[in-house]
């Protein structure tokens, strides 16, 4: 996983942004979320945190990408559902711009089988809405020291993912589980690059449509 620090510093140097408080590494934290109460209530409780600094907030329509391209965040904190939209692409797309943002899906659904439609879109974390702040903010940190904080995929979790899936297509889940690029599949399915970004982009929405993430109560 790429390092905070790196894409700080790149941040900084383009932006002439602050990159610290004092010695403590700050993670700057763009919040995406459909609710203006929920992103006004998230931007409240990060308020006191020293090391996580909301620098921007966005439904995430057509302000989302303007907004993150002016305030370079390291981390988004995106929301799984957001109408009219596939949260799921939204994070690829994210991940793949340079430098790379983390990301972290915040959910009411937080069920352990969202782990992989998570894992497919190259998420770094997902959070409970659920839960108290203090453990979203565990989350935070912990994806923004560099670990992946979803739940394992089982064989199980895997089957019934993957089940209905074409024979290629299963190909491709399983490469994006691995953290394969559209480059990458490209070069497994022998397709160009193009063909293989609109398959993971299909892939993807189908996942969204068959995994709503309202099938269990949310977790911590």
């Amino acid at each position: 996983m790429r390092s905070l620090e790196a894409h700080t510093q790149r941040c900084v140097s383009e932006t002439g942004r602050d990159a610290a408080r004092g010695d403590s590494p700050v993670i700057r934290i763009m919040l995406v979320d459909d609710h203006a109460a929920v992103r006004a209530g998230l931007q409240a409780v990060l308020e006191p945190e020293i090391d996580l600094v909301a620098v921007a907030a966005t439904d995430g329509n057509e302000q989302l990408w303007p907004r993150f391209r002016r305030t370079c965040p390291d981390l988004v904190l995106l929301d799984y559902h957001l109408p009219g939209q596939n949260s799921l692409l939204i994070c690829r797309r994210l991940k793949a711009i340079v430098p790379t943002p983390l990301v972290t899906f915040y959910s009411a659904y937080a069920d352990a089988a969202l782990s992989i439609p998570l894992r497919l879109a190259g998420a770094d974390g997902l959070a409970s809405k659920a839960v108290p702040a203090g453990e979203l903010f565990e989350v935070l940190r912990r994806v923004g020291a560099g670990e992946r904080v979803l739940a394992p995929v089982t064989a199980d979790l895997q089957e019934t993912a993957f089940g209905p899936l074409s024979p290629q297509d299963r190909v491709v889940a399983a490469l994006l589980l691995d953290g394969a690029t559209s480059a990458d599949v490209a070069e497994v399915l022998g397709v160009d690059p193009t063909g293989a970004a609109v398959r993971v982009e299909r892939l993807l929405g189908r996942v969204a449509s068959e995994h709503p993430a309202v099938l269990m109560p949310a977790i911590g």
